[in-house]
């Protein structure tokens, strides 16, 4: 399990700061929201702890290995994307199996077919495909390719689950209820979450420890780390949703943080 520590990281484009200062801390079994409107770094961030993009200062530490600049690129940390990036000659089984000997072979592991398939099966089932595994991506809903995603994702037992906006493009019953099944996968496998969202109420059902994210000066403007199940009836969760809309609309300059029990 890895616990992963950000310290004073900026990066920039083209002279222009997207961040600017981000230090945070996320303990191995955190479910982290990124919550931020376009533009404030959210997807930047997320990019850097895969290791797909680079940083011009400041440090990450993974289980006390420091890095400068840019991660390496590992296995342990897989990333799951909006448009589910599903190939389109492949059932929802092979995609998995895919994924999952790519991965094998990048770790030197042998298993024989029979133990990749049933791996497979699993995690398929797991998110409730048992029924769809030899569908195609043109005969899936998006909800039910966005499990295929999250079933590939998982299958090669991430440490770190990074996920961008995977539920942005779907209806919100669809949404509702990925939200509530991925929780309780991700809270039964104790995988790391760091989800990236433009949704407030999404970010307080999903996160332990909700992270708004400043636009304006390209840090961190507020943080909330709790144990509460989301209860929309709770005048706790009625009041946290101001709190976190008067951080998006009023930014502050320092990082605020909030421990909820």
């Amino acid at each position: 399990m890895q616990n992963i520590s950000i310290k004073n990281l900026t990066k920039s484009y083209d002279k222009a700061r997207i961040l600017r200062g981000i230090s945070l801390d996320i303990n191995a079994g955190d479910f982290v929201t990124l919550l931020g409107s376009s533009g404030c770094g959210k997807t930047t961030l997320l990019n850097i702890l895969g290791g797909f993009s680079s940083f011009d200062s400041g440090e990450i530490s993974i289980d006390s290995k420091v890095y400068t600049h840019t991660l390496n690129l590992s296995p342990t940390r897989i990333k799951v994307f909006q448009n589910y990036v599903l190939l389109p000659w492949k059932n929802a089984l092979n995609q998995v199996i895919f994924a999952l000997k790519s991965s094998l072979a990048a770790a030197n592991i042998k298993k024989s077919k029979g133990e990749i398939k049933d791996i497979a099966l699993n995690y398929l089932e797991l998110v409730g495909l048992k029924e769809h595994i030899y569908k195609f991506p043109h005969e899936l809903s998006g909800g039910q390719q966005s499990r295929v995603s999250i079933a590939r994702a998982l299958s090669v037992e991430p440490e770190v689950l990074l996920m961008d906006e995977p539920f942005g493009a779907l209806d919100s019953f669809t949404r509702e209820n990925l939200q509530n099944e991925l929780k309780l996968i991700v809270q039964r496998l104790k995988t790391t979450c760091i989800f990236v969202t433009h949704d407030v109420i999404e970010s307080m059902i999903l996160g332990s420890k909700i992270v708004v994210m400043n636009n304006i000066e390209g840090n961190i403007a507020l943080q909330i780390t709790q144990n509460r199940e989301y209860n929309k009836q709770d005048s706790y969760f009625n009041n946290l949703q101001e709190e976190i809309y008067e951080a998006l609309k009023y930014p502050q300059t320092t990082t605020q943080e909030k421990y909820v029990i």
